[in-house]
């Protein structure tokens, strides 16, 4: 269970006590719903990390086969592919460091200590 989940059943446990007032009770039950819409997005998000490096696979095998080629066609949809493959490499750092590359060392599921306004 992770940290994340461990919370969650605390403020469920919390909100389910006596002890909690109303204005309590609504204010943990507006925490628990972040936290769970936080852990759902993240979940969500760690599903397309996986989908999307099967895809950056498969299309790198496409991009050797077209760089294995020798005719004109083939040059032109490989110089095509690089450019894909940089943009692929760019989303791939930012699932991996966050919204800012590789400035906070953490991707998506971490703390980013973010204050909301």
């Amino acid at each position: 269970m992770t940290d994340t989940h461990g919370t969650i059943d605390e403020l469920d446990k919390l909100i389910e006590s006596e002890a909690c007032l109303g204005d309590q009770v609504e204010l943990l039950q507006m925490i628990r719903d972040r936290l769970v819409a936080r852990e759902t997005a993240v979940e969500k998000i760690s599903a397309f990390i996986v989908e999307f490096e099967k895809t950056c696979g498969l299309f790198a095998e496409a991009s050797a086969g077209l760089h294995a080629t020798d005719d004109y066609a083939s040059k032109v949809d490989a110089e095509i592919a690089e450019s894909i493959d940089e943009h692929l490499r760019a989303v791939g750092a930012l699932c991996l460091y966050g919204t800012v590359l590789g400035s906070t060392g953490a991707g998506f599921g971490c703390d980013h200590h973010f204050v909301e306004s």
